[in-house]
Order: C-alpha cells, then sequence, then structure tokens
C-alpha cells in the first residue's frame, strides 16, 4: 500500500514536469517574474474539474486498468515511470499517456485480458490530435488575418489568459481525470464503482493538485527552454492561437473520450499557427521528435508493463 502511494505521488510529479510545465512556460513567456501564478492555476483547474464530474476519458481509463485494484495499479504506475525514466537517461522524447497505456495494456495482456479494440481506438484518436489541433490553429490564424482591433496589444493579453484559461479546462477534462482515476483508485474507491464519498474525492483532488504544482514547477525552467529551442519560437500573438487550437483539439478527445497528448497537439497548434512564409523557419528536427515518441513509448512501455506483471505474479 505504501509502495502504492508513492508510486503515485511519483507519476503524478511526473505528470507535473512533463505536462504542465510546458503549458505555463508558453503561457509565462518573456515574463517569468511569476511563474508560480500560471502553475497554481493549472494546478488548481486540474484538481478541481474532475470534482464537477467525471468526463468520458475516466471511464476510457478506467477500461484501460480493466478495473484491478490497488496493487495492479502500483504494477502500471512503475511500469509507466520505469518507460519515463529510460528515456530520460537514453534522452529520448516521451509522452506520459502513451506510457501510461502502453504500461497498462502490457500488464492486461500478462493476464491474458488486453481489450486490443479499445487500445486502438484510443491511439488512432491520440495520433490524430496534434493534427486536428494543427487544423484549429490554421482556422484561427485565418480569422485573426481579417480582424481590425484597436489597441491590439491590449486585446492580444486579453486572449493570451483566455486561451491558458481554455487549455487549462481542457486539460482538466483529459489528464486531470487520469489523475483523477489514479488517485481514486489508489484509494480504494475505483471511478464510477460504489463509495468515493466527498472527502475522499476531495483528498484525491487535494493531493494530485499539490503534487502536479510541485512536478509543474520543477520542470517550469527546461521547459521554457524546450519551446525556445523547438519547433518554433512563437510570437504573442500566435501563443494566444496556440493555447485556444490546443484547447480546442483536446476538448475533442476528452468528449469522445480518447486519452490525448496535451504536449503533442501543443506542437501540432504551434505548426499550424506558423504563417505559410515562415514555414522554412521550422526546426523539422524537433518535430520528428513527436514519431520518436511514439516509437520508444509504446513499445517499451508495453513491454515493462507486461513483465512487471509476470514479475510481481498478476
Amino acid at each position: 500500500m505504501l509502495l502504492t502511494a508513492a508510486l503515485v505521488l511519483a507519476f503524478t510529479v511526473v505528470v507535473g514536469r512533463n505536462d504542465g510545465a510546458p503549458l505555463c512556460a508558453l503561457n509565462i513567456g518573456a515574463n517569468p517574474e511569476r511563474p508560480w501564478g500560471s502553475v497554481a492555476i493549472l494546478a488548481a483547474v486540474t484538481a478541481l474539474v474532475p470534482l464537477a464530474g467525471t468526463a468520458p476519458v475516466a471511464g476510457t481509463y478506467r477500461e484501460l486498468l480493466g478495473g484491478g485494484g490497488v496493487r495492479e495499479l502500483g504494477t502500471v504506475l512503475l511500469a509507466a515511470i520505469v518507460t519515463l525514466g529510460a528515456a530520460t537517461v537514453v534522452r529520448v522524447p516521451t509522452s506520459v499517456t502513451l506510457a501510461l497505456v502502453g504500461a497498462a495494456t502490457g500488464v492486461r495482456l500478462a493476464g491474458g485480458g488486453a481489450n486490443w479494440p479499445l487500445v486502438a481506438r484510443v491511439l488512432a484518436l491520440a495520433a490524430l490530435a496534434p493534427v486536428l489541433a494543427g487544423l484549429c490553429a490554421r482556422a484561427l490564424l485565418a480569422v485573426l488575418a481579417r480582424l481590425r482591433l484597436p489597441d491590439a496589444h491590449r486585446w492580444m493579453g486579453y486572449a493570451r489568459s483566455g486561451g491558458f484559461i481554455c487549455v487549462c479546462a481542457a486539460y482538466g477534462l483529459n489528464d486531470g481525470q487520469k489523475l483523477f482515476v489514479v488517485w481514486m483508485t489508489a484509494l480504494g474507491q475505483p471511478v464510477g464503482g460504489p463509495g468515493g464519498g466527498p472527502a475522499l474525492r476531495l483528498m484525491a483532488a487535494v493531493g494530485s493538485g499539490l503534487a502536479f504544482a510541485i512536478g509543474a514547477r520543477l520542470g517550469l525552467r527546461a521547459a521554457g527552454r524546450a519551446w525556445r529551442v523547438g519547433v518554433f519560437a512563437p510570437k504573442p500573438y500566435q501563443v494566444s492561437n496556440v493555447l485556444v487550437a490546443t484547447a480546442l483539439a483536446v476538448t475533442v478527445g476528452a468528449i469522445l473520450g480518447a486519452p490525448v497528448s496535451m504536449t503533442q497537439a501543443t506542437v501540432g497548434a504551434l505548426m499550424g499557427s506558423v504563417p505559410g512564409v515562415q514555414w522554412r523557419r521550422l526546426r523539422w528536427n524537433a518535430v520528428g521528435r513527436i514519431a520518436a515518441a511514439w516509437a520508444w513509448t509504446l513499445p517499451v512501455s508495453l513491454l515493462c508493463g507486461a513483465g512487471a506483471a509476470m514479475l510481481l505474479g498478476h
């Protein structure tokens, strides 16, 4: 039980560092004087949105985990964390969402109960998320090109703040549900099952929010550096476009019950926000990191999940 609790905390911190930090760094941009503001908003929304009700994504994660208990959850998280840690050691890009999906599938595969149609559907929709985000960004860019607003600088600030709120809400509908399922399962009350009163739900929200905030703050500097040398260094007007487009794509995924990578959707939106005349400035090697994340994370997490399940006797 204590080992599972430690794994849940570690996993939540990793989610904050890998997913939360890039979103906050993108919003903070060139004004990093008060980084805790963006971190606190994202962490609070991520933790509180599931309290208002679970989205279809929660049901998808519950099915991927197979309705298993605390011990099986610990095995899945151990495999996912090992995958992410190994990626850091060998310096290859990775994805927390793909690691969790692969690890859960590997654990169920070892037990002979993998739901392959569900896994195929989840992966297909996850792969489409960056494409949808890019298309949304391109459409928004076309609309913005036709707008003529007075005091454009002020409106740009409003759009950036509004875009960040939208992307926080979308993150709560997607990854917030993931964390909520993990925490409730660790507390012995799987989402959708009997029990799970207000006290336990609040405990899950507070615990996940604090651990997520710590991870996001720890990864903020590295995430900011990654955006500066990544696919494309966005201008202020492009940042708001990226945030809104990412929120739209991830919200569609949440409605369809598809866990998607927020970071990969953001990269897709960033590419869609680049005007045609600037496409030569894209760093295509950074774009290729999305494919590298898939090529590494899925097979490694699947093998880790199956191996951990067999070693631990599941």
